[in-house]
């Protein structure tokens, strides 16, 4: 993925995204907003980071194969000394007829639409901690072509490395060729780094952050693979559902088995709402808070205090789907909105009986009134900056110099 300055934001999303996207943040200029705040505490280079649509026939794909289509030439686009933003959404398509098929009984079409809302949601939540983590085993990029004394390497993706960070290099065996070299220089459009000191390596060869590999780390990385992987999986390696990456600040963690959906589910809060639902949901302040903000936690950095970016209550009132609703209280940046539908026709409520369209999360299902066909929309907004220790993240600028 590429960075994009917050100033060049509407033109970018309009010219490269859907259209859904482009509605989202005409509608929610709250977001809008908060995401501005962020430009004034960044070092260098834009610290924007816009996921991939999954759209309705599509599946997720990982961020080294998004690399090419969001570019813009003045801006660095590896991460270093700035916060990270996220946004990533999906979409799906339910049908008139399929709706009217449902609520005469049609269960095969209830239970094939909430097949198709978890599968979203998996590759949703799997996509965005292969974000932090990649595919959980600690690598952090892997070699693209041989090196023979040599300071230029060609890897397959720059997302997860930044200047000045220290490297080691394994072989897929587990042999070391690469150990403590900095990373003087980033090339995000050729995916080159520059080394400090002349090694060899071969192709396909692992990148770790420096002390990764021997010090056990990538163990607690498979870990977290591990409990997104296994729905019966509790605890892993020291890893539980109350240690799952601190992004996550909401977690159902009653003693349940941990499961894709209760992870997904502490990332963001993804239901089928109407605006006549949404403006019931934010004038209950409980009910608000609960569906619709995740405060990111803020214990691991004290300093500077910037680091909680808090929208303004006397700002202008947050505005979603069309309905003006005043801020009460302070909403921190990392704050999440549920689901938003993009469709021409009225949005109704129609019960449909008693199972759910979506399993476990109430019996209300939306339908397009005067179209033929309504856009499911399920989106994630996240502010990283209290990430777990291992991120690959680096802040500057504050009492102690944190690289993770």
């Amino acid at each position: 993925m590429a960075g994009i300055t917050i100033t060049g934001l509407a033109q970018v999303l309009k010219r490269q995204y859907a259209k859904t996207l482009t509605e989202l943040c005409r509608y929610d200029e709250g977001m809008f907003k908060r995401l501005k705040k962020l430009s004034d505490y960044r070092a260098t280079g834009s610290g924007y980071y816009f996921s991939l649509m999954v759209g309705d026939d599509q599946q997720a794909i990982g961020a080294a194969a998004e690399d090419s289509t969001l570019q813009d030439p003045d801006v660095f686009t590896a991460i270093q000394g700035y916060v990270v933003c996220v946004y990533q959404y999906a979409t799906f398509r339910i049908t008139g007829p399929a709706v009217a098929r449902a609520q005469n009984g049609g269960g095969f079409f209830s239970d094939a639409l909430g097949y198709d809302i978890k599968k979203k949601r998996q590759l949703l939540a799997r996509y965005l901690d292969e974000q932090f983590v990649r595919n959980g085993d600690g690598v952090c990029a892997t070699c693209v072509g041989s090196g023979s004394s040599a300071t230029s390497m060609i890897v397959d993706t720059t997302r997860h490395l930044h200047r000045n960070m220290k490297i080691e290099v394994y072989t897929t065996a587990g042999g070391a060729e690469i150990t403590s070299v900095d990373i003087t220089r980033i090339n995000p459009q050729t995916k080159t780094l520059t080394l400090e000191d002349a090694g060899s390596w071969t192709d396909g060869s692992y990148i770790y952050r420096d002390g990764q590999y021997n010090s056990g780390t990538p163990l607690e990385m498979t870990g977290l693979r591990q409990i997104i992987d296994d729905e019966t999986t509790a605890t892993f390696q020291n890893i539980t559902v109350a240690s799952y990456p601190e992004y996550m600040s909401y977690v159902d963690s009653d003693g349940g088995a941990i499961s894709r959906e209760r992870l997904f589910k502490a990332n963001n809060f993804a239901e089928l709402f109407s605006p006549g639902t949404i403006q019931e949901i934010w004038q209950n302040r409980a009910l608000r808070n609960k569906l619709f903000m995740i405060i990111q936690p803020a214990i691991i950095f004290q300093k500077p205090a910037n680091l909680e970016l808090a929208y303004n209550p006397k700002d202008d009132v947050l505005s979603f789907e069309n309905k003006s609703f005043p801020v009460d209280e302070t909403i921190f940046d990392g704050d999440m909105f549920g689901m938003n539908w993009s469709t021409i026709g009225k949005i109704e409520e129609k019960p449909i009986g008693i199972e759910s369209i979506i399993p476990g999360e109430g019996s209300t299902m939306l339908r397009d009134s005067g179209k033929d066909a309504a856009t499911g929309f399920l989106s994630t907004y996240v502010q990283p900056v209290c990430t777990n220790r291992r991120g690959n993240y680096k802040f500057t600028g504050l009492t102690t110099d944190y690289t993770f």
